[in-house]
């Protein structure tokens, strides 16, 4: 009878052995876990600003060529208007 008690406390020693080992491990895989998301969550938000920088930018070079179409047809409306404003002189002066 003793002897099964010895064994006993002996088994419960040995559990809450185990027992303990097992919280500190997964103590330290929780932190190591926590560390993990911690990281991913501080990439995802350098992703999230550099994808938000590259979408302004893009933003901002079709604004660009937007102006520089409207530039270019400016600038040939004006060359037919001077080249209109010529005819209109040579008119002018052949009649005059």
């Amino acid at each position: 009878r003793w002897i099964s008690n010895d064994r006993a406390f002996a088994e419960i020693d040995k559990l809450k052995g185990k027992v303990k080992t097992q919280r500190s491990h997964g103590k330290a895989t929780g932190d190591a876990s926590r560390k993990e998301l911690i990281k991913a969550n501080s990439e995802l938000r350098k992703l999230q600003a550099h994808n938000k920088e590259l979408v302004t930018a893009f933003k901002k070079q079709m604004k660009l060529i937007d102006v520089l179409k409207r530039q270019k047809l400016h600038m040939e409306a004006a060359k037919m208007l001077s080249f209109t404003e010529e005819e209109f002189a040579k008119t002018i002066n052949f009649k005059g």
